[in-house]
């Protein structure tokens, strides 16, 4: 979905999956639209050339996707305001709906997602639940196996 945008940009997201799949109960069609929010956003507010990783691994049980990049950074005055509805922070365009959407689906489904960010470096983090919740029929979604 994003090869031939990443390619102009001469930035194709790297993936970073571990052996044992990283799984998410809930909702895979809301974490497949949440990976895509956080991957436009790394594509469309950062520098063409700027390397785009995308990880998922388990913590605790819990499943998460970092996507992250090479970038200049945000500032601190603008990561507090980030998952706001209309907040913009830069002049690449946008409503300023995205992140909020993207934290809105995640709370949805008991997680949430962080923001980590440096002079260098931007990361935004999706946390969700273990996988194995009792009583809970609900699908699950692999997050290494995610299309984006």
């Amino acid at each position: 979905e994003f090869g031939a945008r990443a390619e102009l940009r001469d930035s194709p997201p790297e993936l970073r999956t571990p052996e044992r799949p990283a799984i998410a109960t809930r909702a895979p069609a809301r974490v497949r639209t949440i990976i895509r929010i956080l991957l436009d956003n790394a594509l469309t507010h950062t520098p063409a050339g700027t390397k785009v990783t995308m990880t998922t691994y388990s913590v605790n049980r819990r499943a998460e996707l970092t996507v992250s990049d090479d970038g200049s950074g945000i500032p601190q005055r603008v990561q507090s305001r980030i998952f706001e509805r209309f907040y913009t922070a830069d002049k690449a365009g946008g409503s300023g709906l995205g992140l909020a959407i993207a934290s809105e689906l995640a709370q949805r489904m008991d997680g949430r997602i962080t923001i980590s960010s440096s002079r260098r470096f931007t990361a935004f983090t999706l946390d969700l639940p273990p996988a194995s919740v009792p009583g809970d029929d609900r699908p699950a979604a692999a997050l290494t196996r995610a299309p984006v």
